[in-house]
This record gives C-alpha cells, sequence and structure tokens, in this order.
C-alpha cells in the first residue's frame, strides 16, 4: 500500500473498523455480565472498565498495524464508535435482558438445590449437636463428682492425709481402732534403714 490510500480503500477499512467496533460492544457486554453475577464494588468497577479501555486500545492498535499499515486514522475511531454505539443500542439490549433472565434462572436452580441440600445437613448437625450436649453434660457431672472426691480425699483429718491410694499417718503412728492395714511412715525403724 502506498501512503495516500484510495476512497475503496479507506471505506474498506472503514467497515472493518465498524465490525470491531461491534465486537468491541460484545466484549464490552462479557464485562457488563460479570457485573451482574457478581456484585463487585466500585473499586473493582473500575478497574474492569480501566482493562476494557486498554483491551480496546489495543486491539485497534493491532487492527491499524495489521489492515492500515500502522496509520491511525480519525475514520477508524468514527467506525468503531458508530459499530459499537449500533451494538449497544440494539443487541446490546437484547443481550442484557437475555443474559439476566438466564442468570435469574440459574441462580433460582442453584437456591432451590441448596434449599434440598441444606435441610438433611441441618437435621443431621441438630441431631449431632444433641448428641454432643449429652455427653457434655455427663462429662460435667462426672467431672464434679471427680473433683469432689479428690478434694475429699486430700484433707487432713486427725493426723491423716488421704490419698488415692492409701492412708498416710503424719508422725508414723496409726490409731488403734483403725480397721485397715495401713502403711506407717515415718516409724524409727523405716529412718534407721535410710541411713
Amino acid at each position: 500500500m502506498g501512503y495516500m490510500q484510495g476512497v475503496s480503500e479507506q471505506l474498506k477499512v472503514f467497515l472493518y473498523s465498524f465490525g470491531l467496533g461491534f465486537l468491541l460492544g460484545i466484549l464490552y457486554d462479557v464485562f457488563r455480565t460479570l457485573r451482574m453475577i457478581f456484585s463487585f464494588g466500585k473499586v473493582m468497577t473500575f478497574i474492569q472498565d480501566f482493562l476494557y479501555v486498554i483491551m480496546c486500545a489495543f486491539l485497534t492498535f493491532g487492527f491499524a498495524l495489521v489492515l492500515n499499515d500502522g496509520k491511525i486514522m480519525f475514520y477508524i475511531f468514527f467506525g468503531e464508535g458508530i459499530g459499537w454505539l449500533i451494538y449497544y443500542f440494539t443487541f446490546g439490549t437484547l443481550a442484557l435482558r437475555v443474559s439476566s433472565a438466564v442468570i435469574k434462572g440459574v441462580r433460582s436452580v442453584f437456591a432451590a438445590i441448596i434449599r434440598l441440600i441444606k435441610k438433611p445437613i441441618i437435621f443431621f448437625v441438630r441431631k449431632i449437636k444433641r448428641i454432643a450436649n449429652k455427653i457434655d453434660t455427663k462429662t460435667k457431672i462426672n467431672s464434679k463428682k471427680v473433683v469432689k472426691n479428690t478434694k475429699f480425699l486430700l484433707k487432713k483429718r486427725d493426723g491423716m492425709l488421704y490419698t488415692l491410694n492409701r492412708i498416710v499417718y503424719l508422725g508414723g503412728k496409726r490409731p488403734k481402732n483403725s480397721k485397715r492395714k495401713h502403711k506407717n511412715v515415718g516409724s524409727a525403724e523405716e529412718k534407721e534403714k535410710d541411713i
């Protein structure tokens, strides 16, 4: 191609740019549909719009590089703009309605599935919680009994210290009225053996 293009060549590039604008409108609908599916905040919407503009710039530059030898002409932008506007106000509104209906339908199906799955799970969780509460109550009662018995067995009474496995007499003397056989601790005989 020479530096100066003929009218037919410019018309061909203009029509192609019109088609590129139409495709950029479809790309915009993809971003718009993503916003409908996922509720993004203002920051994410700004980032999406920024990415869309960057993509449009690269696509326009690549288009001009391939079809117009890298020459950026006003009619390329004009053709893209007209193509984008025609898509947005005709097929774009139709695509928006269709995608909105499809998204609502998919969400309602997923909501019904979740409701069906959620009921048995809640039922089993409640059963397990009741069993766990019963076990917890029994454990608390048993632990209180153990603590109470332990405190009773470790009290000093009349010169004795009670433990779980034997009775130790302080000073090594056993009372005369004791019926159980207990080990004397601290008697003179044991002290002589240690030496």
